[in-house]
């Protein structure tokens, strides 16, 4: 991930979970999940085009193991 502000969560095999911090205030804070999946081919990854976003960390992290499409 290049985007500015998105910070690696985790990563299992070849998919990734990203978060983004959304400060609206100082006691306000709101995030951002999105899941990203790579391909690898004679040792080159390459990024599958499509990106999910998801809702909570919960349903990101779900999708890195497997639990969920």
């Amino acid at each position: 991930m290049t985007a500015a502000g998105w910070t690696l969560l985790e990563s299992q095999g070849a998919r990734e979970v990203w978060q983004l911090e959304l400060r609206k205030s100082a006691d306000n804070v709101e995030y951002r999940f999105r899941g990203e999946e790579y391909t690898e081919l004679d040792g080159e990854q390459t990024k599958v085009e499509e990106t999910k976003e998801f809702a909570t960390q919960t349903e990101a992290l779900a999708w890195l193991t497997g639990e969920t499409g």
